[in-house]
């Protein structure tokens, strides 16, 4: 309560009334105490696998702090509601993204923030480019938005971040938002990021050594036969392929995926955060013909760093095959 409400005590003293009222919380002699109802909300209240463009954090925002807060927008600008309702989206889909780790090269931002640039951004060029500056430096003059670095707020440019003064208010401007409006939001910020990582991708591969060419381990290979087995296996990634061995003295290829093809893509499941799927149409096993049957091979690994490190090799060197190096 007190990291959403930013310490103001009438907004924690509402919403204690109300959790009170929803039987999440209990006093007893002055104590305040979670009940049963409440422990199973709060025992999964800082996991954002759960967040999404329709849904907030487990605790809900207290009625009557929504209509405070509805009040302080309604005073705004028409053009400072529009970019707080963009800037809302953004830093949802930004902790969305930085919880689950897509796979490729993605430019940092801290969870729930958001830049002026990414707004002009999703709204579009032509009337919004001499607008969206001047109405973050009023907007966080107004202390609604504060910036992530001392000493933005004097000297505002399009790259600064900054994140809500209050949680809650972000979740007000987000419940003004119907829902095709923040499919529509979300939309133009997939669209962005993932240009933002080809361009990332394509400044890699300019500096692309031979030791991010290879990487080489044990993986959990999922067998076809069945959904929930995997079977260990010593793979190599080299020279665009990935090289299933028996084991480590690499005497027996089980199988050869290629990443040599058109169709080649790297899927990283957001709900299984160590495992990804190399989709191909170019594969073979051993003592057969190379295969053109588009198929899905499926790897896990222990952890998520060693996630990280399989799935930037294969991003980067799938992307250096379509630029044809």
């Amino acid at each position: 309560l007190q990291e959403r409400s930013k310490g103001n005590c009438l907004h924690i003293c509402d919403a204690v009334r109300q959790y009170q009222e929803d039987g999440i919380v209990a006093i007893d002699d002055g104590q305040l105490s979670t009940t049963s109802k409440g422990k199973l909300l709060l025992k999964n209240v800082h996991d954002l696998s759960g967040l999404s463009k329709g849904r907030n954090q487990v605790l809900p925002i207290p009625i009557s702090v929504e209509s405070f807060f509805d009040e302080v927008i309604d005073t705004l600008e028409l053009e400072q509601q529009i970019i707080l309702k963009v800037a809302s989206q953004i830093g949802k889909h930004n902790m969305v993204y930085n919880q689950t780790e897509n796979a490729g090269v993605r430019v940092g931002a801290e969870h729930g923030t958001f830049a002026a640039a990414e707004v002009k951004d999703a709204l579009g060029r032509g009337k919004w480019n001499g607008v969206v500056l001047s109405q973050f430096q009023k907007l966080a003059e107004s202390g609604i938005i504060i910036p992530m670095k001392d000493g933005d707020t004097n000297q505002p440019n399009l790259k600064n971040r900054y994140r809500f003064k209050s949680e809650w208010m972000r979740e007000s401007v987000d419940n003004r938002l119907l829902y095709r409006q923040k499919d529509k939001l979300w939309n133009i910020m997939d669209r962005i990021y993932k240009e933002i990582e080809r361009e990332l991708q394509r400044e890699a591969l300019k500096h692309m050594t031979p030791e991010m060419e290879q990487m080489e381990g044990y993986l959990q290979v999922k067998k076809k036969s069945n959904k929930n087995s995997y079977v260990k296996r010593f793979c190599i990634l080299r020279h665009g392929e990935i090289i299933e061995f028996e084991k480590s003295d690499q005497r027996v290829v089980k199988t050869t995926v290629s990443l040599h093809s058109p169709v080649a893509e790297l899927i990283v499941p957001s709900e299984g955060q160590n495992r990804f799927i190399i989709k191909t149409d170019h594969w073979s096993k051993p003592k057969s013909k190379n295969e053109t049957s588009l198929r899905e091979f499926e790897f896990m690994v222990e952890t998520r760093p060693e996630a990280k490190q399989w799935t930037t090799r294969i991003g980067l060197q799938i992307a250096r095959l379509r630029e044809g190096r």
